[in-house]
Parts: structure tokens; C-alpha cells; sequence
């Protein structure tokens, strides 16, 4: 009995020591595993430190390729700014150029320059000597003329073509504070014209004469012509 119980128990014994003995060959085993795994995490964080400084290196090259294009940014607007100097000096020469071998302006005799002053030209044409009917057909002469006549208020007036208002230092040419006589346009007062226009024109003061009748401002007509309201009175 005895030899069969330490049998027994040497058998456990192998038995425990059998699967201790497989238990540190899977030790070993992931041991094993446990450092290739370590070396292959070892190679991974090596080239990810290889990419890494390759990044570096691809971003300083960016930064100096960067540098390059701004610098020939700065370098290309100079040469334009002294291009564009260069154009204007070449354009200031050729201004100085083509005014230099320009000829003269053409001098203006004293008759031109005087019709062409609007001052003189009015005082010539405002003077007694000249006839209304000069003036009137001045116009024609050239557009200096033209202008002058047409813009200067006195000789529109004294071609009739404007209102002309009684002389305030005239009472005679008042009554009760109103204007008593129309000036005549000369070219009207000709036998040939009063002829066809039957106005009764008084000679010795050259106007048509107002008169009172019943109260209101009439223009009298020929003796024998009926009476005419004034329609601008």
C-alpha cells in the first residue's frame, strides 16, 4: 500500500511539474512575442521619427522657397516702379521734344484781338456813328460778332430786339409814376412803313404817344381809326 501511494504521488509530481514545464514554454514563448513586438514598436517610432524630420525639412524648404518668391516679388515691383519712372521721364521728353519743333501760335493782329474782346467790340458798336441798321446786319461778319450783339444788353436795345425803359430824369416821360411814351424802332418811322402801319408818331419827340381815355392808357391810332387798348398796360 505504502509503495502504491508514493507512486501515486511521484506520478502527481511529474504530472505537476510536466505542466510547469509547458506553463514556462508559453512564458517564454510570449516573451518572445512580448520583445518582437517591442523591436517592431521600436522600428515604427524610428520612422516616425524619420517622417517627422522629413516634414521638418519639406516645411524649411517651403519657408525658404517663400522667401525666394517674395523677394522676386519685391525685386519685380522695383523694376516696374523704375520702368514706369522711365516711361514718364521718355513721355516728358518727347512732351519738351514735340514743343520744342512745334510752331508758333499764330500771332493775332490788333483788329483781331479787338473784335475778340467783348468790351471793346460793344463800345465800337454802341457808338452814335454806328447805324442800328450796321449793327443789325454785324451779325453776319463773323461768331465774335454774333455773340457780342446777341449777349450785350445795350445793343439788343438799341436794336429794339430788348425793352428800353424812360429815363427817370425825364419827368416829362412819367405820368403819375408811369412810363407816357414807347420808343419808336427808327426803321418804323420810314414814310414806306407808316404807310402799310397807320400809329400816329410824333415826329418831334420820336415816340408813340400815350393818352388818357376814360381813365385808362390807350394808344391812339390815325383820327379817323377807332381807339386801341394797350394790352400791355
Amino acid at each position: 500500500m505504502a509503495d502504491t501511494s508514493q507512486g501515486k504521488t511521484l506520478d502527481d509530481v511529474y504530472g505537476i511539474m510536466s505542466k510547469l514545464a509547458e506553463s514556462q514554454a508559453m512564458i517564454a514563448q510570449s516573451q518572445v512575442s512580448l520583445a518582437q513586438s517591442h523591436a517592431s514598436l521600436a522600428e515604427g517610432q524610428a520612422a516616425l521619427s524619420r517622417d517627422m524630420s522629413e516634414l521638418v525639412n519639406v516645411q524649411k524648404e517651403a519657408l525658404e522657397a517663400q522667401k525666394e518668391i517674395a523677394h522676386s516679388a519685391t525685386e519685380s515691383a522695383h523694376s516696374v516702379k523704375e520702368s514706369a519712372h522711365s516711361v514718364k521721364e521718355m513721355l516728358d521728353l518727347q512732351k519738351k521734344t514735340n514743343a520744342a519743333n512745334a510752331p508758333p501760335p499764330p500771332t493775332m493782329d490788333a483788329g483781331s484781338r479787338l473784335t475778340r474782346t467783348f468790351e471793346l467790340l460793344e463800345h465800337i458798336l454802341l457808338h452814335d456813328c454806328v447805324a442800328m441798321e450796321t449793327v443789325l446786319f454785324a451779325q453776319r461778319v463773323n461768331k465774335c460778332f454774333n455773340a457780342t450783339i446777341n449777349n450785350s444788353k445795350l445793343l439788343q436795345q438799341k436794336l429794339f430786339f430788348a425793352p428800353v425803359e424812360a429815363c427817370p430824369q425825364d419827368p416829362s416821360a412819367f405820368v403819375d409814376g408811369v412810363s407816357n411814351s414807347i420808343a419808336m424802332n427808327p426803321l418804323l418811322t420810314r414814310s414806306s412803313v407808316l404807310e402799310r402801319i397807320p400809329l400816329l408818331f410824333d415826329p418831334s419827340t420820336q415816340h408813340l404817344r400815350y393818352i388818357q381815355i376814360e381813365g385808362d392808357k390807350r394808344v391812339r391810332l390815325l383820327p379817323d381809326a377807332p381807339v386801341v387798348h394797350d394790352e400791355n398796360n
